[in-house]
């Protein structure tokens, strides 16, 4: 058994479990989030077919079934995650190796998010995971991915914060291997704080103060001011035009 299966068969035992709550409370909080970040990229269709690979134990999709999206479905190559997604009752989650389920249903859906998944790949697997993305999508489908970012100063945080995580991406290494892999329309977004009361609201405006000080930093090393982008995460969506 290599240290990857061996990891995954107790993920959230030994990792996830320990960062996280795992239950249908921890999911709705988690839900203004997830509506903040990716609502705008999804599909407006409550109709649409949307796939979401590692999905965990199912937390995005309990967000999509908030919203009202009805075939919404997950691949979890964590057996340990699939049955706390069975646990707390979310729908069509599955088990298994996500290339091989994407391969087996070629231009089924209209959309597919990959949360927090790419940089558990190496580099020489990461091409064949978006170019089986790609040729699971539908003509005009939408991937959405997050990514931990290695131009942010505390990369380290999320890059190193899983001993199952590979990489890290910077604005313009994940429009590159998306571009690689056929997907065009591609757009790199923060994942910045966002308002949703006092507290972050304060918290929203010293993230402003901090990001001036960083472009500035920038801009005395390489002359360039605009286009950086300093949040842990970054959010890319891209589309499938043939």
């Amino acid at each position: 058994m290599n240290y990857r299966d061996r990891l995954y068969q107790s993920y959230i035992s030994t990792h996830f479990g320990t960062i996280r709550e795992i239950s249908a409370e921890a999911c709705s909080k988690q839900c203004p989030t997830f509506r903040a970040y990716f609502k705008p990229h999804l599909p407006q269709s409550l109709q649409a077919k949307i796939l979401d690979v590692g999905c965990g134990f199912g937390g995005f999709l309990f967000f999509l079934r908030q919203e009202g999206y009805e075939n919404v479905h997950g691949v979890e190559i964590s057996h340990e995650q699939v049955n706390a997604a069975n646990s707390l009752g979310i729908p069509n989650v599955f088990a298994g190796d996500l290339i091989e389920y994407l391969h087996a249903r070629p231009a089924a859906f209209d959309c597919i998010t990959a949360l927090d998944v790419l940089e558990h790949f190496r580099k020489d697997e990461t091409l064949p995971l978006l170019d089986a993305i790609f040729q699971a999508l539908k003509p005009s489908g939408r991937i959405v991915v997050q990514v931990p970012n290695g131009g942010s100063p505390f990369s380290g945080t999320l890059r190193y914060g899983d001993f199952t995580h590979e990489m890290a991406f910077t604005k313009t290494s994940i429009q590159q291997v998306l571009h690689c892999s056929g997907f065009s329309e591609i757009a790199v977004h923060a994942a910045d704080p966002f308002i949703h009361g006092p507290v972050s609201a304060i918290r929203w405006g010293i993230w402003q103060i901090l990001c001036l000080i960083l472009r500035g930093y920038q801009a005395v090393e390489t002359g360039n001011y605009r286009g950086h982008i300093f949040s842990q995460n970054l959010l890319s969506v891209g589309v499938k035009n043939h």
